[in-house]
C-alpha cells in the first residue's frame, strides 16, 4: 500500500487538504498492473500510476486480463475472474473510491455497462477514461459514463468534445529528458509497433515499406538502407528480406531509439503511434510520417517531422533526412522541443493532481 506523499511531490492545496482527510482512494482498472513485466509495453499507464502515487493517493488496481499476478507493485489488488460481476468485485474493497481511472476500450465497456445498470455501484467516485487512441463510435457512447476523458493527443480529445463530452483534456505522455547520440553515431531506419495490442497494422506497414520504399532507398543509399523493426510479433509473419531486421522481445526501446537515424511509420503502423513518436523524439530520433499520423499528433511538416504518403515520397523524405545533417538536426530539435513542452513529467503530474483535487472536492 502506498504511503502519502510529502509536500515536495504534491501541490500545496492538495497537501493541505489531504492532511485533513484520509488519502484519496483510487481504483485503476487496466488489463494488467502497470509497471509489471506483463505490462511492460504500457509505459504511459505506468507513468499514470506513478503520478497518482505522487499525488498522495492510495491505489487499488483491478487487472482484467492478468490471471497470474507476479508483482502487485505495492498496491492493493482486486481480481476479476471470468463470470465475475464488476460491481460485486468493487464492493469487496472496504472503502469508497474517490476516483476510478479506466484504461483500454474493453474496460471502458465494462464500466459503462455497470454504470448503465446501477450508478450506485460507482457511488460518488469521479470516473476518468484514459484514451490512448482515436475513439470508435462505441467508445464515444460508452465514454458518456465517464466524468473526464484524458486523451493522449489533441485529435482524440477533440473527437470526444465533438461528440458532446463536456470534459476531454489532453494529458499526453510523461517522458524523462534524455541525452541522445548525435547524427554521426547513428545508422539505419527504425519502425516501431504498437506498445500494446494487435500488431497487424505494423506487419502490413513493414511489408509495404520493404516492398516499395526500401528498394528505392537501396538504390540511393546502398547497404546503409536497412530497416530495424521493434515488434517481435513479426518473427512469425511472412518472410522478410534480409534488409529488414526484427528485434527480439524484451529489446530495450531506448537503446534502439539511440542507435537508429530515422524513424519511419508508413501507412497506419499501430494504434498507439504517438507514444512511439514521442519517445523517439525524446531520444533525438526524427521521423517520417504519413499526413494522417502527423495531423493526429499535431506535428508540422518541416518543423517537427517530414510528411510523406506515396512510396516515392517516402523514399525521397527518408533519403533526405538520412543524408542531410542540417535537416536532421533541425527536425530533431523541433520534435524534442515539442515533446519537452507537451510531454514533460511536470505537466503530466500537474494534470493528474488537478484530477485528484477535482475528485476530492467533489466528495466534500
Amino acid at each position: 500500500m502506498n504511503t502519502m506523499a510529502g509536500p515536495a511531490t504534491m501541490s500545496g492545496e492538495l497537501w493541505s487538504l489531504s492532511r485533513r482527510i484520509k488519502a484519496p482512494q483510487v481504483l485503476v482498472i487496466d488489463d494488467f498492473i502497470p509497471g509489471t513485466r506483463s505490462a511492460a509495453r504500457l509505459p504511459r499507464a505506468a507513468e499514470l500510476l506513478r503520478a497518482l502515487a505522487a499525488a498522495g493517493c492510495q491505489i487499488t488496481v483491478l487487472p482484467t486480463r492478468d490471471e497470474r499476478i507476479e508483482n502487485t507493485q505495492g498496491h492493493a489488488v482486486l481480481r476479476l475472474r471470468a463470470g465475475d460481476d464488476l460491481g460485486r468485485v468493487m464492493s469487496t474493497r472496504n472503502a469508497a473510491f474517490t476516483l476510478i481511472v479506466v484504461s483500454r476500450p474493453r474496460n471502458l465497456a465494462l464500466v459503462a455497462a455497470l454504470a448503465a445498470r446501477s450508478r450506485t455501484s460507482i457511488g460518488d467516485a469521479l470516473v476518468v477514461y484514459d484514451a490512448e487512441r482515436p475513439p470508435t463510435a462505441d467508445e464515444l457512447a460508452q465514454a458518456r459514463h465517464a466524468d473526464v476523458v484524458l486523451a493522449l493527443e489533441a485529435a482524440t480529445a477533440a473527437a470526444y468534445r465533438d461528440a458532446g463530452h463536456a470534459d476531454a483534456r489532453v494529458l499526453g505522455h510523461a517522458i524523462a529528458p534524455q541525452a541522445p547520440p548525435p547524427f554521426g553515431k547513428r545508422s539505419g531506419f527504425l519502425a516501431v509497433g504498437p506498445t500494446y495490442g494487435d500488431s497487424a497494422n505494423l506487419a502490413g506497414a513493414v511489408a509495404w515499406f520493404a516492398g516499395h520504399v526500401l528498394p528505392i532507398l537501396r538504390a540511393r543509399l546502398g547497404r546503409r538502407a536497412t530497416l530495424t523493426v521493434l515488434g517481435a510479433e513479426l518473427a512469425s509473419a511472412a518472410p522478410l528480406p534480409r534488409t529488414v531486421v526484427p528485434l527480439a522481445a524484451g529489446t530495450d526501446p531506448g537503446a534502439t531509439f539511440d542507435r537508429a537515424r530515422v524513424l519511419v511509420a508508413p501507412r497506419e503502423a499501430g494504434d498507439v503511434l504517438p507514444i512511439n513518436a514521442f519517445a523517439a523524439a525524446a531520444h533525438g530520433l526524427p521521423a517520417v510520417l504519413t499526413p494522417a499520423q502527423a495531423r493526429r499528433i499535431g506535428w508540422n511538416h518541416g518543423r517537427e517531422v517530414l510528411v510523406a504518403d506515396t512510396a516515392e515520397e517516402f523514399a525521397a523524405a527518408c533519403a533526405a533526412l538520412y543524408t542531410d545533417q542540417l535537416l536532421w538536426e533541425g527536425l530533431r530539435a523541433g520534435a524534442r522541443s515539442w515533446v519537452d513542452a507537451a510531454c514533460g513529467r511536470g505537466r503530466f503530474d500537474a494534470m493528474i493532481r488537478e484530477v485528484v483535487m477535482q475528485a476530492v472536492t467533489r466528495r466534500r
